[in-house]
């Protein structure tokens, strides 16, 4: 759940400061009125204890980011024409046959060789262009699960993959001993929460950086997750928003 503030409203400040000024004078008051003093004391502690309570209930009751969520299609990226073309080629040389001898009659078997395996490389350069690595997963995931687990939240992915997600209580704060960052397949994110999101910082393990930005409706069944990956061999940064809506129970 995201973290709230609570503002007191200004009928209750004015009355806990009420409350304490009448504690306060009941050293001066005589054993006659201690009685009612007394009564005084333990109504204004049950009057401050009920304030606070009230916006702690309404606490409780805030949207959760906890559930099951249901990719919706039609207003989220379509992440493969986002990613289309994005990363920049690199131009192999290609290994360039033996010099073919028209005596030999293996030459024309070793030049076929030659040219399936160059063929090969760029059928396997052309299909890596087209795949973001271990983030892919993040952008195709069809639906998403959202549990509480000790230090945050476990998010599960369509294809199984579990990533632990740990809000730092300090906020976007890096510490000498790095606690705050978890590691994944991924790379090592620090994830902090900055009302009304909940933003994740990942620095790849491919190189460049990864940022999400999770938000929630206000009637708490709509999750929207902006993502932006910058990665050094991609020629630009790619920005997809993916939307997604409570499953009902």
């Amino acid at each position: 759940m995201l973290t709230l503030t609570i503002k007191k409203p200004e009928w209750i400040k004015f009355a806990t400061t009420h409350c304490v000024r009448v504690i306060h004078s009941m050293s001066y008051f005589t054993v006659d009125n201690r009685t009612l003093a007394l009564i005084c004391q333990f109504s204004c502690v049950l009057f401050v204890t009920f304030s606070l309570l009230q916006p702690l209930a309404a606490l409780a009751q805030s949207p959760s980011l906890t559930g099951r969520w249901i990719l919706n299609a039609e207003i989220s990226t379509n992440a493969a024409d986002e990613l289309k073309g994005i990363r920049k080629s690199k131009r192999k040389k290609h290994r360039d046959p033996p010099p073919a001898n028209s005596s030999d009659p293996t030459s024309a078997t070793q030049e076929r060789y030659w040219q399936h395996a160059n063929e090969g490389q760029q059928w396997q350069r052309s299909r890596e262009l087209a795949h973001a690595g271990p983030i892919q997963r993040l952008l195709e995931s069809a639906n998403l699960e959202i549990v509480p687990s000790e230090n945050g939240y476990l998010f599960i992915y369509a294809d199984g993959y579990e990533r632990q997600v740990a809000p730092n209580p300090g906020g976007r704060v890096f510490t000498a001993s790095g606690q705050e960052i978890v590691e994944s397949q991924i790379g090592f994110t620090l994830a902090y929460v900055k009302e009304p999101m909940l933003f994740l910082e990942t620095r790849i393990k491919e190189g460049g950086q990864l940022l999400e930005q999770v938000s929630l409706s206000d009637d708490g069944n709509t999750l929207t997750i902006h993502i932006e990956i910058d990665r050094r061999d991609w020629k630009w940064v790619a920005k997809v928003e993916r939307v997604y809506n409570r499953a009902p129970l």
